[in-house]
């Protein structure tokens, strides 16, 4: 049979809980001591990731308003540009008509008076011509 002397087994574990004990303080505890504080900075890293993508996100939030702020500006810009252009192009060319029109009444009052220079010179030559042909006439029979 087997054959185990209470001594040397008392003597084994013995031995085996101080090598336990010695592995505890020199293997485990430094293991998970280490191993605790990785945990706890990956842990704040994920935490400083985290907010780091929050503030990103923010910061990109604010950047759109402001490119959507500066595209409303740029439009209400272009079209107050437009509208001044509109108003100006509108003063233009009424200035142009008014001017046209000046011109052309100008033109018209200016050929009424040639006309009736013209009118009155033809009438006091056609007397002229009438009363030369007269003359002719009454002092040829005579």
């Amino acid at each position: 049979m087997l054959d185990i002397e209470p001594v040397w087994f008392l003597v084994q574990m013995g031995g085996f809980f101080i090598f336990l004990l010695l592995m505890n303080i020199i293997l485990y505890k430094p293991f998970l001591k280490i191993r605790e504080e990785r945990e706890g900075s990956i842990t704040s890293m994920l935490a400083t990731a985290q907010k780091a993508s929050s503030d990103r996100d923010g910061i990109l939030s604010g950047v759109h308003s402001d490119i959507s702020g500066a595209r409303a500006n740029a439009r209400a810009i272009v079209m107050a540009a437009r509208e001044e252009g509109l108003a100006e192009q509108k003063k233009l060319m009424d200035a142009a008509r008014d001017e046209a029109v000046a011109i052309s009444g100008n033109a018209a009052r200016e050929l009424q008076a040639a006309t009736e220079v013209a009118r009155v010179k033809l009438r006091s030559d056609a007397e002229k011509i009438a009363g030369d042909i007269a003359g002719k006439l009454v002092g040829g029979r005579a």
